[in-house]
């Protein structure tokens, strides 16, 4: 059996931006090969270095901030992937990720300013972009993964159960709440709901956010500001003090990601639905006031003693009989 193929990431950065990539490294993973200008430590030329893992790679990454646009090494690096983007032969990511360089500026060059729909301060957003296309790149070159990716066995009548209480509601369904025991397959039922529901693609993981029996809705304003990267320590600190602010918190939040197509999964242990089954009141003013483009997903270890609540559905996955 051939051993699967890691792709290599190539980052195209300036040194000022090191902290950023220190992060973008770690949030990617050590499973693949990463390379930048700063890594070669071999007797070539650094122009040699730059061409030789060009060469070998398969996704350019490109964080464009003030100094990288001012920096010749930068410029020299592009210069030598333009005609391998063009023939196909890597994937070319870039992100601006300085908040001072607008993607308007006029030293981003035009055919790069095309592929540039947004701006990123967060290395967890650009790390999960990156990982998004890692995925889609793995899956395709591996037919096992193909495969496994496509499985989804026995789920049909409970899938046509969610969407008969989603289409039925009288209210916008704004989150869905799948419960039952650990194991039975509540994640991946969510994943396979999000691409039936045309808010994502088969290759997306949405965000993971874990919250426990002691946790509030000040732990999921914070781990969703950690995603996001909106709110310094300080800022932050105020807000999650005040429940009102909270919830507004959460809200703006949620939007933001909307705003990068990115969904939230909340993996519940208590916190939002409690062990009697009652989901916690401020979840339920939160989901009056949520985007109605936003449908926030929770896999819940216990389940919703009222099936139905204003903008939310709730569905317990059984143990599937296979006799």
């Amino acid at each position: 059996m051939n051993a699967i193929k890691l792709p290599t990431v190539f980052i195209s950065h300036s040194s000022a931006q090191k902290p950023f990539v220190e992060q973008l490294r770690a949030k990617i993973g050590s499973s693949y090969t990463i390379v930048d200008k700063y890594s070669f430590e071999s007797a070539h030329s650094l122009q040699d270095e730059i061409n030789i893992a060009i060469g070998k790679t398969d996704f350019f990454v490109l964080l464009i901030s003030d100094e990288a646009l001012n920096s010749s090494w930068v410029d020299y690096e592009v210069r030598v992937i333009r005609d391998l983007v063009d023939e196909d032969r890597l994937q070319f990511l870039p992100f601006v990720i300085d908040p001072s360089v607008e993607i308007t500026d006029e030293r981003i060059k035009p055919w790069i300013k095309k592929l540039l729909l947004r701006k990123y301060n967060s290395p967890t957003l650009v790390a999960r972009v990156i990982q998004q296309k890692l995925l889609q790149y793995n899956t395709g070159h591996n037919s096992s993964l193909i495969l496994k990716q496509n499985v989804f066995i026995g789920r049909d009548e409970d899938m046509k159960a969610v969407f008969r209480n989603f289409f039925a509601s009288s209210e916008n369904v704004r989150s869905v709440i799948i419960s039952g025991i650990p194991h039975v397959g509540r994640k991946f039922f969510v994943e396979k709901l999000l691409v039936q529901l045309d808010k994502t693609t088969e290759f997306y993981k949405p965000i993971r956010i874990s919250l426990g029996e002691l946790d509030g809705m000040d732990a999921f304003a914070m781990q969703l500001n950690e995603i996001v990267n909106e709110l310094n320590k300080v800022e932050l600190v105020e807000y999650i003090r005040d429940d009102r602010k909270c919830i507004n918190l959460i809200k703006t939040l949620l939007i933001v990601l909307s705003s990068y197509k990115e969904n939230v999964l909340v993996i519940d242990d208590g916190c939002i639905v409690k062990a009697n089954g009652q989901i916690e009141e401020w979840y339920v003013d939160l989901m009056k006031i949520c985007d109605e483009s936003n449908v926030l997903c929770v896999v819940s270890r216990y389940t919703p003693k009222n099936k139905q609540v204003r903008n939310i559905i709730s569905h317990n996955l059984h143990v599937l009989d296979y006799d």
